[in-house]
């Protein structure tokens, strides 16, 4: 159910009356997908003023595995996103990372051939992925640190 609420193939509401279902919860689905909501992880320090120091150098975009609410919480939780021209979602996309396809609609959107474009992410399968189809792909894993040495390398 979560990798089709992922892929936008099942709504909010069968999503969360499902978790209702499954868990024998006895909360509203609107308490189910506020807490739902608040699982999504803190900021990594250092992060946002990294991408703000490139903004006019190069372009930022955002390729999550999510879905609706997630990314709606998050756009109004924080900042950083206004970082990128676009983030594609696999919702939106009705694709997955690691699946080549995610990221070849991506590039398609994005008007750029795989060589042109540098992805980083925190999950090996996800990088392995985007190289398979020969896009620049670093792993980075929680740290500021490791994504301005990335940086520096591509840019």
């Amino acid at each position: 159910m979560y990798d089709q609420f992922e892929r936008d193939l099942v709504t909010s509401e069968e999503f969360f009356r499902y978790l209702k279902n499954y868990y024998k919860l006895n909360h509203s689905l609107r308490e189910i997908e506020d807490a739902w909501t608040a699982t999504i992880s803190a900021n990594i320090p250092g992060v946002e003023p990294l991408l703000k120091s490139y903004i006019g150098q190069v372009e930022f975009y955002a390729l999550s595995n999510s879905n609706r609410p997630h990314i709606e919480a998050e756009l109004n939780r924080r900042e950083l996103f206004g970082s990128f021209k676009k983030i594609f979602t696999s919702y939106e996309l009705g694709c997955r990372k690691p699946e080549p396809e995610i990221y070849l609609k991506a590039l398609e959107q994005m008007k750029c051939s795989p060589h042109e474009v540098l992805f980083v992410d925190d999950k090996i399968e996800n990088i392995e992925g985007a190289r398979s189809l020969g896009i620049n792909s670093e792993v980075c894993k929680n740290s500021a640190e490791t994504l301005a040495a990335i940086f520096k390398k591509y840019l």
